[in-house]
């Protein structure tokens, strides 16, 4: 991209870091301390499911933030999910009222969904959250007899599951990830997808989420408290404005002092189908190419590009550093970085080895 003559350089810096939320975190907080707000300042990503962990690293943080509405983390009926299951394993829904028990439970027969039409699913969770433990067994004592063999086969895990998860003990991530691979719930929430976009996306909540709380590295109850202090956070900060999270898609036009463009990864930025083509087509690699072009073009002052640490596995996109990284002149550093304040460079970003855009 080229700067009208006479503009002031924008000041560069790119950030390699194999905790990107963390880092994103201290590099808020740092910019706070030297301005005194971030109401000039935004964070841009690529697919929502990206914010939910820098989202839940603000509220921890106390930085205040606007979102769109409906797209906050606590909104996410993934999110919801997941704390619906923290809430099982933790003991919670013991001391819950009937219609909260039933909300988990029909959320639950949803995550992954067992097959069922919503009225069977309804009558199947009003059963079981009529008593105040074993839930699982109270779930397969309302068992239709006229259900396929598969549908039997899921209930049967979920119930199996239902009267499990109370009894675990250890840390949250490891509850989550054992229900994962029980419920095969990554598959499940792609083969029940309308769209491959929406499955996506969906998996990459999920990922986001139990990625977060294994950072945490507390147990369900304390993981639970956490987030009731986060939700509580969420709603207080609603209105205050402040730093901007928003897709790279809803900016155009808009303009920040300093912005964030987090991601840089074979996997977002390109876009990466997690069930399509490992290759993108070169129109798809053009047109997310174009889109960075937005991002980076949305700050008057100072850009910061976040890019993984590469791992060991080259196969990895999401701990691959992007293709556009190199396009920009910027290259990754050798080893992790958690300063994003100290320079890396300052230039005005060039365009692709292709043409000048």
């Amino acid at each position: 991209c080229r700067a009208y003559p006479g503009n002031p350089d924008t000041r560069v810096h790119l950030v390699t870091s194999a905790a990107q939320t963390r880092t994103v975190q201290e590099a808020l907080l740092q910019r706070r301390r030297q301005v005194g707000h971030l109401h000039d300042t935004a964070v841009l990503f690529r697919v929502w499911s990206q914010a939910v962990p820098i989202e839940l690293a603000c509220l921890a943080a106390g930085i205040d933030y606007r979102i769109e509405a409906g797209k906050g983390a606590f909104s996410n009926p993934d999110v919801r999910h997941i704390l619906f299951l923290l809430e099982l394993a933790g003991g919670r829904c013991a001391t819950m009222s009937v219609a909260q028990r039933r909300e988990r439970f029909q959320g639950l027969l949803r995550f992954p969904h067992v097959g069922l039409k919503d009225e069977i699913l309804q009558r199947l969770a009003d059963a079981a959250s009529q008593h105040g433990e074993r839930w699982g067994d109270h779930l397969l004592a309302a068992l239709p007899e006229d259900l396929h063999a598969l549908q039997k086969f899921k209930l049967r895990r979920c119930a199996r599951l239902w009267n499990l998860l109370p009894t675990l003990r250890g840390k949250a991530v490891d509850v989550l990830r054992e229900y994962a691979a029980e419920t095969e719930l990554l598959r499940g929430i792609r083969d029940l997808a309308l769209t491959r976009e929406s499955g996506d996306e969906r998996v990459n909540n999920v990922n986001q989420m139990i990625g977060y709380i294994d950072t945490l590295g507390l147990t369900c109850r304390d993981a639970l408290a956490h987030f009731d202090q986060l939700a509580q956070r969420a709603a207080d900060t609603a209105s205050n404005g402040g730093l901007t999270l928003a897709t790279i898609h809803k900016t155009k036009g808009l303009e920040w002092d300093a912005v964030f463009v987090i991601g840089l990864s074979e996997r977002y930025l390109p876009y990466l189908h997690q069930s399509g083509s490992s290759v993108p087509e070169d129109s798809h690699i053009e047109a997310e190419r174009r889109l960075l072009y937005v991002a980076i073009t949305r700050c008057r002052q100072e850009l910061t590009l976040f890019t993984p640490y590469p791992s060991a596995d080259a196969s990895d996109p999401e701990s691959t550093p992007s293709r556009f990284v190199a396009e920009m002149g910027c290259a990754p550093r050798d080893k992790p970085r958690f300063t994003p304040f100290k320079r890396h460079r300052q230039a005005r970003i060039s365009p692709g080895p292709d043409k000048a855009r």
